[in-house]
């Protein structure tokens, strides 16, 4: 109801303007960039569990866990904007967050 079957959000339509954001985009052009909090795993499942579907409250959440979890990843697989110079996000990578989306890091894991 609230990203559209696009991910592009929902918009308020207003006469004569374009509207504004009611929902933002969660993926596309529009959305945030990779470099956001938002593209971070953790980040995300947490907004989602205490926020979706809309209307929920932080403390009654609608969404398991694991269904919280597959929801973030999702949306984490989706293109969106590429923010440049992440190289130099985290200048000790020993330090860097484990659900960190973007290169480098610290370990050599694939």
């Amino acid at each position: 109801m609230c990203i559209g079957k696009n991910g592009d959000g929902y918009q308020s339509k207003s006469v004569g303007g374009s509207g504004s954001h009611v929902a933002p985009a969660l993926w596309g052009a529009n959305s945030y960039n990779n470099g956001a909090g938002m593209n971070r795993l953790l980040t995300s499942a947490a907004f989602i569990h205490s926020n979706m579907p809309l209307g929920t409250g932080w403390n009654h959440p609608a969404v398991s866990n694991e269904d919280t979890y597959d929801v973030a990843a999702y949306l984490s697989s989706k293109e969106r904007p590429q923010m440049s110079g992440l190289k130099k996000d985290y200048p000790k990578l020993e330090i860097k967050a484990v659900d960190c989306p973007y290169p480098p890091y610290a370990d050599d894991f694939s």
